[in-house]
């Protein structure tokens, strides 16, 4: 099966795998976003 994997082609289809996880990780993120996010705060003035 990887008997003419050469080194450029693995280095190759290591960087495409990474990038492919890497994206999908981030985009169900968005998902979870709040809309109606209230922070109160104390002022130190």
């Amino acid at each position: 099966m990887f008997k003419d994997l050469t080194r450029r082609g693995f280095i190759k289809g290591a960087a495409i795998s990474f990038l492919a996880v890497n994206t999908l990780d981030f985009l169900p993120n968005n998902a979870f976003a709040a809309d109606n996010c209230t922070v109160k705060t104390r002022t130190c003035w």
